[in-house]
């Protein structure tokens, strides 16, 4: 990018990977790098729900010819953008998972007789 400005490149670049990719990969690769507890399932475009999805959410290709020349001429762009943007969220689940686990001994130390709540000190 620094090079593009060093160069005064002027007008539209659309910094997208070749190709579309689908909400269902996508939530494959969430799964692989985040959370491999989800399981996403494939919405067929026939379904009421896949025909639902389509009517509300733009599904458009963006023109990648112009990044494809400027790499020609040395122009590097980044690679696998949707993995670059999966880490984060990797960082913030785990922190909530230990956030959760934190909240889960807490609530052990607690029993629950037949009549209400017991707490048990550690601290005899």
């Amino acid at each position: 990018m620094v090079s593009l400005m060093e160069k005064r490149f002027g007008g539209n670049l659309n910094l997208v990977n070749p190709g579309p990719i689908s909400l269902y990969e996508i939530a494959q690769l969430y799964k692989q790098i985040v959370d491999p507890t989800v399981d996403p399932q494939p919405i067929g475009v026939s379904t009421e729900r896949g025909q639902i999805i389509l009517g509300t959410k733009g599904n458009c290709a963006l023109d990648t010819s112009l990044l494809e020349k400027l790499e020609h001429n040395g122009f590097r762009r980044p690679t696998n953008a949707s993995h670059s943007l999966l880490y984060p969220l990797k960082k913030v689940a785990a922190i909530r998972r230990c956030q959760r686990n934190d909240e889960l001994d807490d609530t052990r130390r607690w029993i629950k007789p037949g009549t209400g709540l017991l707490r048990i000190d550690a601290h005899h």
